[in-house]
């Protein structure tokens, strides 16, 4: 058999002649950066996407050292290579805010003393992780710091998955002791007479289409047994596939004082308005701003008609000017005023009572109301 050694070189050159068509065309056309470098790191080849990302030119790249554009290549990445015939890490680029994740390794192995360096641009990639990192920071910061109990409930085994380490300043229970030996369940934390409560609240969580946020008031156990009033503001947390509720997310903080505060008030309230001696409050300018029981009985007027009104309607016109020229000059200088006086009732009654009117103050010592109490004569 007959070889025809010309057709069989011919056809080598043209299959050699393709593959390296083939390979310079993805050398060059890569989204990646490729630069081959000799073994004392001169420019040997560059491919478009490293002039891109690098953003020079060929011409101004062959007088500079590639190497000074990755900033964070140690100095001896040559004795790496020679041990470790490979060096991975991410480089912030020279003079800019731009990332690129930088591949270099030695090409011994494919018969050629030269070096790769691949390098892609992942700027994007490392904005979002920062991004992301300082969002963490931001979240863990809120937590650390928040006043309230933050945690997420799971409404099908009814037990918290997770509240937040605030809870020894908030409950007086360990953080540690809450996966140790502590039941994190709903009768755990809850006041029996609120349970039921609860129940109905996490049923309309249940049944909720949307995210909206519901508040429910009720009283957590603490840690010496006592309970204490705390306002929980909850929303869903996850869904299922269907978009059922499985869990939700919630905030409470203590409402103790608060409630005690508003329990005050009512009782104050109660006893100003029930007292026997009329009693009113006007602005500094004088308007009429709240009156009791016993003052609108006495004077014949109800609450809504006095409102927004001047005392001057209960003028009796048997007092002088100086009359109320010595009261106004006592009250806003600061001090009180006590003294009989005649007034004039809605149907035009004249009725005589000892009034003491004092000026109420801010914080800053400033005159903001007047009250007044009148007793009959």
């Amino acid at each position: 058999m007959t070889v025809d050694f010309n057709v069989s070189y011919k056809k080598l050159y043209n299959d050699t002649f393709k593959e390296l068509a083939l390979y310079k065309a993805a050398f060059d056309s890569g989204l990646s950066g490729k630069i081959i470098l000799d073994t004392n790191f001169k420019i040997v080849n560059i491919n478009k996407a490293a002039l891109t990302i690098l953003n020079i030119s060929a011409v101004k790249l062959a007088s500079k050292d590639v190497m000074s554009f990755f900033l964070d290549i140690p100095k001896n990445v040559k004795q790496i290579l020679a041990v470790d015939k490979k060096f991975e890490c991410i480089s912030r680029l020279l003079d800019t805010d731009r990332y690129v994740n930088i591949t270099i390794g030695n090409l011994n192995s494919l018969g050629f003393d030269q070096i790769i360096l691949n390098f892609q641009d992942i700027t994007k990639l490392k904005t979002a992780e920062n991004d992301l990192i300082q969002q963490n920071s931001f979240a863990r910061g809120l937590i650390a710091t928040s006043p309230s109990l933050i945690y997420i409930y799971d409404l099908f085994t009814n037990t918290n998955i997770y509240i937040t380490p605030n809870t020894e300043k908030i409950l007086g229970i360990s953080y540690d002791d809450l996966d140790k030996t502590y039941n994190l369940s709903l009768e755990t934390f809850v006041h029996p007479d609120d349970i039921r409560k609860v129940e109905e609240h996490n049923e309309r969580l249940r049944n909720m289409a949307n995210d909206s946020v519901l508040e429910i008031e009720l009283r957590f156990r603490m840690n010496s047994g006592t309970y204490r009033h705390f306002l929980a503001k909850e929303s869903v947390f996850k869904r299922d596939t269907t978009g059922k509720p499985l869990q939700k997310i919630g905030t409470a903080i203590d409402i103790t004082e608060r409630k005690r505060t508003e329990e005050l008030i009512k009782l104050h309230s109660a006893t100003v308005m029930d007292a026997k001696n009329g009693m009113f409050i006007t602005d500094i300018d004088g308007t009429i701003v709240w009156a009791n029981k016993a003052f609108c009985d006495m004077m014949s007027y109800s609450l809504e008609e006095l409102i927004g009104k001047n005392p001057r309607i209960l003028k009796s016109g048997l007092h002088s000017k100086d009359f109320y020229i010595n009261l106004w000059n006592t009250l806003l200088n600061g001090d009180i005023w006590f003294d009989s006086i005649t007034n004039k009732t809605k149907y035009g009654g004249i009725i005589s009572t000892k009034s003491i009117i004092t000026p109420m103050k801010d914080e800053d010592g400033k005159i903001t109301h007047f009250i007044a109490i009148k007793q009959l004569s």
